[in-house]
C-alpha cells in the first residue's frame, strides 16, 4: 500500500494554530506546547512522503519532525505468534494515500483507536467506507481476507479536540463479529483505577510504526518496555499545560512509540510470576534443548498512543490518552458495550 505520515494529515490545521499562537506571544507560551508538540509528531503512520513535502531542513521545527519521521516503536523487539492477537491494524484511505495506525480490539464487534486517526485534515470524521481493518495478524507482509474487517460506524470521543489532542479516542463499529479462534478482546483499566498511574509502572507499548533502521517500518509487530512518568515530571518536561486528567506519560531511554503506533495501545505489565519454557538450539548440526525460568505478566491497557515532541527522547516522554479518566472510560462503555 501507498503509505503515507499519518500526523500531518491535519498539519495545515495545527499550521493555522501555531501561526496564531506565535503571533499572539504570551499566549502561545501558555497554550503552545500541547499544540506544537502534536504538530511535530502525532505518531501516525510510516512515512511514504515527508511531511507533505514540508522543506527537509536541519533546524527549527522541521529538524524536529524530520528526527520524529526517522525514528520508531523505538528499541523493540518482535513479538511472537500467537499472543497480542487483538493488536489491530488500522488503515485508511484518504484519495489515493492510505494511512496507518494501530488499535485494540476492545469487544468483538469494536475496535478502538486514537480519535486523530479517524479524521481528514480539517477534522472532518471519514466515512466508514475509509477504512479496512487487519485483526489477528502480526506480521502484515501477507495479509489473507478472512483476517480484514470492515467498518459500519466511526465514533470519535464527542469532545476530542483536534487543537490540543484532549480525549484522543474512538471506536470503530466492526461489520462483523471477531471469532474467539482470531483474537480475543484486551482487558482495559476501570474507570477511575489509578492503580497503574505511578511513575516507574512498568508498561509495553507496541505497533508497526517505522523504525530508526528503515523509514519503511515493520511488518512485524515490535513491543518496547517503558516506565509511567509522574504528572509533574512530564508536565515540566513540556513547560506546563498538558491536560494530565485525560493524557498519561511514560518514557524510557532509547525506547519509545513514534509514527505508525498512533492508536495502539500502551499496557501496564504487572508482574505473577515464573513459568519455564523450552529453548532450543542448533549447534555443530545438533539440537540442543535447554530449559529456561522466564517472567509471566498480567497485562492491562491504560493507555492510547497519542503524541510527543521527540520520539525516543526521554526529556520529553511520550503521551498516551489515560483511559483511566473517568470520561474516556465512560464514552467506551457507553458506545461499545451498551
Amino acid at each position: 500500500m501507498n503509505s503515507c505520515v499519518r500526523a500531518p494529515r491535519w498539519w495545515g490545521i495545527v499550521a493555522v494554530a501555531l501561526a496564531a499562537l506565535f503571533a499572539i506571544g504570551a499566549l502561545a507560551e501558555a497554550m503552545g506546547p500541547a499544540v506544537v508538540s502534536a504538530s511535530q509528531r502525532g505518531r501516525g503512520a510510516r512515512p511514504g512522503v515527508a511531511a507533505e513535502g514540508k522543506p527537509d531542513t536541519r533546524d527549527g521545527k522541521n529538524a524536529r519532525a524530520r528526527r520524529a519521521v526517522e525514528s520508531e516503536v523505538i528499541g523493540g523487539r518482535a513479538v511472537t505468534q500467537g499472543s497480542y492477537g487483538y493488536m489491530t491494524m488500522v488503515y485508511s484511505r484518504i484519495g489515493k494515500d492510505t494511512y496507518e495506525c494501530g488499535g485494540t480490539l476492545v469487544n468483538p464487534h469494536y475496535v478502538m483507536t486514537a480519535a486523530h486517526c479517524v479524521v481528514d485534515d480539517d477534522g472532518n470524521v471519514l466515512d466508514p467506507g475509509a477504512f479496512t481493518l487487519v485483526i489477528g495478524k502480526l506480521n502484515l507482509k501477507k495479509i489473507p481476507a478472512s483476517s480484514k474487517w470492515r467498518v459500519t460506524r466511526v465514533i470519535p470521543h464527542p469532545s476530542w479536540s483536534i487543537a490540543t489532542l484532549r480525549n484522543d479516542v474512538a471506536l470503530l463499529q466492526l461489520d462483523r463479529a471477531v471469532p474467539p479462534a482470531v483474537a480475543r478482546p484486551v482487558t482495559i483499566v476501570g474507570s477511575g483505577n489509578t492503580q497503574y498511574d505511578k511513575a516507574g509502572q512498568l508498561t509495553a507499548v507496541m505497533g508497526w510504526g517505522i523504525t530508526e533502521k528503515s523509514r519503511d517500518g515493520s511488518n512485524r509487530l515490535l513491543t518496547a518496555d517503558l516506565n509511567v512518568v509522574g504528572d509533574a515530571a512530564c508536565n515540566a518536561a513540556y513547560g506546563g499545560g498538558l491536560s494530565l486528567d485525560v493524557m498519561l506519560c511514560a518514557a524510557a531511554p532509547n525506547r519509545d512509540s513514534c509514527h505508525g503506533d498512533s492508536g495502539g495501545p500502551l499496557l501496564a505489565k504487572e508482574f505473577k510470576g515464573y513459568e519455564t519454557q523450552k529453548v532450543t538450539k542448533k549447534k555443530n548440526g545438533k539440537k540442543r534443548a535447554r530449559y529456561v525460568d522466564v517472567p509471566v505478566y498480567q497485562e492491562t491497557q491504560i493507555g492510547i498512543v497519542s503524541w510527543g515532541a521527540i520520539c525516543a527522547d526521554p526529556t520529553t516522554p511520550g503521551i498516551y490518552t489515560r483511559l483511566s479518566a473517568r470520561d474516556i472510560n465512560d464514552f467506551i462503555t457507553r458506545e461499545a458495550f451498551r
